[in-house]
């Protein structure tokens, strides 16, 4: 089930990267139907290995969110159970995915539940409350459904083993097993001719602390007037829009720069002339960007999430969530000192080199077999 999969504005979540990985551990042991979009189809196929598997695609996605989500829904739950799988994969916890596992789980099938990562509160959580209200429920209906059903969970982090534990599920039936980066093809991308000061790296949205960033570098500008930002990512119009005019608002226009969605080249090429990665992200199940910005070198400054250090020890410089100054006094240490930089760029590189993808794939694809192995 990739059924759940929406790009927004070039932009590819880490659950959808990290299955397009898993993918190409599973489809040469198992005969594969990945049930998804156009959209999805196009961005799997791009690793050779999996143009020529099978797809059954949804026939309509220009509707909105919410409404594509009740179509794909129904429309996967009718096909699994006219075909019949031995396995069904649902690669998030989002309602088109879980809900035709479910539908299949009952006639019969293996079915194996993947978690990103639990919903904080919603007053915790920033941006809209409304969304984060449904946001909330809707996740709390996929758990409830896939506990009556599911065979086996797939998490990333430990922390959302224990709350998915919290809410009965049993816990032998939970595998952490995190995400990865594409090592060699970040050490194979040459370094850019253009470097900011810091850079960040992600969706534009109110839970990847974008709007935090604004104060952060008002903050940062105070103790180093010429510091620049650059912001890789794509997002919703409306909230670059108000992003742009908060950086206007803030006299902030000529430190930092919008570059939008970049190609990968482009990409890994402005952090690697880059000096420090600030992510002030207030919910991640793991972190692929930091990781990402780790394997270029950078030293990540990020709120003091409990999965970093799990995932990531003390590579991450991890500061007190919602204390402005303290980040951007973290930063501008990483700036103004060149060897305690430099002690930081080698330890990111070092637990970096620790995070390939080949061990997470080897391990799906354990999980599938001991389950199948039950039959």
């Amino acid at each position: 089930m990739f059924n759940a999969h929406w790009t927004t504005g070039g932009n590819v979540a880490g659950g959808d990267r990290r299955l397009r990985e898993v993918l190409r551990a599973i489809a040469p042991a198992y005969e594969c139907v990945v049930f998804t979009s156009e959209r999805g189809r196009q961005y799997l196929a791009e690793e050779p290995e999996l143009s020529e598997i099978e797809y059954a695609l949804h026939p309509n996605e220009t509707d909105g969110l919410v409404s594509s989500y009740i179509r794909r829904a129904i429309w996967a739950s009718k096909e699994v159970r006219r075909r019949g799988f031995d396995v069904v994969y649902g690669s998030s916890d989002f309602f088109p995915d879980v809900y035709p596992a479910y539908q299949a789980a009952r006639k019969g099938a293996k079915r194996v539940q993947c978690v990103m990562h639990m919903y904080p509160s919603l007053w915790w959580r920033p941006g809209s409350k409304v969304r984060a209200l449904i946001g909330g429920i809707a996740q709390l209906v996929s758990i409830q459904l896939s506990k009556r059903l599911a065979a086996g969970w797939i998490v990333l982090n430990g922390g959302v083993k224990d709350s998915l534990v919290k809410k009965g599920v049993p816990g032998d039936k939970v595998t952490v097993n995190g995400c990865g980066v594409d090592l060699g093809g970040i050490e194979s991308m040459p370094r850019g001719r253009e470097g900011y000061d810091a850079c960040y790296l992600g969706r534009i949205s109110h839970t990847k602390g974008v709007f935090d960033l604004v104060e952060i570098w008002q903050e940062v500008v105070k103790l180093k007037a010429d510091a620049r930002l650059c912001m890789i990512g794509g997002g919703d119009e409306e909230l670059r829009r108000q992003l742009g005019q908060r950086l206007e608002e803030a006299g902030l226009a000529d430190r930092v720069v919008l570059k939008g969605f970049l190609k990968d080249e482009e990409m890994y090429g402005i952090l690697k002339a880059s000096k420090v990665f600030v992510f002030p992200s207030h919910e991640e199940g793991f972190g692929i960007a930091i990781a990402e910005a780790m394997a270029c070198g950078l030293p990540p400054v990020a709120w003091d999430l409990a999965v970093y250090s799990e995932c990531f020890g003390p590579a991450v410089t991890t500061i007190e969530e919602g204390d402005v100054r303290g980040f951007a006094r973290a930063a501008c240490d990483l700036l103004d000192n060149d060897d305690h930089r430099s002690a930081k760029s080698r330890e990111a590189l070092d637990q970096a080199a620790r995070l390939g993808w080949k061990p997470v794939r080897d391990k799906e694809l354990e999980i599938l077999d001991d389950l199948l192995s039950l039959s």
